[in-house]
């Protein structure tokens, strides 16, 4: 019966086509975890989270699947479950921002367990904010950063927010947006819009840093373009404005 009322709120909200595409993508990427490649891919990950975990006293590795987290969001469905960046990746497509990370401020939508944050935390980010919508996971990333330093006198280094990111609200300031594939193309358009809009109110530098860009469509479809790319990152900048 649950799940014959998740089918009903889908077809409701998407309709019959966007909802079968919608299916299809979670039956693949569920059938995609068994694979023999998938698997050793999963052993050799797990190694590189002990490590890292253990070098910096933190806790950001393994999966965590969002069917069993506390999510108050409608848009739970359009989810991705959790898995921390690899840093090996997050450093090549970090590396190509062509930013003063002191002029900006770096915001990680879908932060999971702050394992990006702990990483652009070495760099002189004006603030670090990250935005996750999974109770757990964000007490799990409010522990994780409780040992990072903030200047005296000014706002804390790491802003955590437990929300939906189609809800937050992008700061006046020049800014990097990160994602890890975090969610769907629902919330991917919505979250777009609502960062282009920001853009358009308030002109300042924006990129956006997409690890994993399975969804590309819609930030091309509202003018995003891509300034650089590599495997696996796509960094987009907003349309140019008349």
């Amino acid at each position: 019966m649950k799940l014959l009322s998740k089918l009903r709120e889908l077809l409701l909200e998407l309709g019959p086509a966007a909802t079968i595409g919608h299916l299809m993508r979670r039956a693949a990427l569920e059938l995609a975890r068994y694979r023999p490649s998938q698997l050793h891919d999963r052993r050799v990950r797990a190694l590189k989270e002990a490590r890292f975990d253990s070098e910096f006293a933190v806790v950001t590795g393994g999966d965590a699947r969002l069917s069993k987290l506390s999510i108050a969001s409608v848009n739970r469905r359009f989810g991705v479950d959790y898995r921390g960046v690899d840093p090996e990746e997050f450093v090549r497509g970090f590396s190509q921002l062509p930013v003063r990370h002191e002029e900006f401020v770096f915001i990680d939508l879908g932060s999971g367990k702050g394992r990006a944050l702990l990483l652009a935390a070495k760099f002189p980010f004006r603030r670090l904010i990250g935005v996750e919508f999974a109770r757990e996971l964000h007490e799990i990333a409010e522990a994780n950063v409780l040992n990072l330093p903030n200047p005296p006198g000014k706002e804390p280094q790491v802003q955590l927010h437990c929300m939906d990111a189609t809800e937050f609200d992008f700061p006046r300031e020049a800014l990097v947006v990160f994602l890890y594939n975090p969610f769907g193309p629902e919330v991917i358009a919505r979250v777009a819009q609502r960062l282009l809009d920001s853009y358009v109110a308030y002109p300042r530098p924006v990129y956006v840093l997409y690890i994993n860009p399975f969804y590309l469509g819609p930030w091309q479809a509202l003018g995003f373009r891509t300034v650089t790319s590599g495997d696996p990152f796509v960094i987009l900048v907003p349309p140019q404005r008349d």
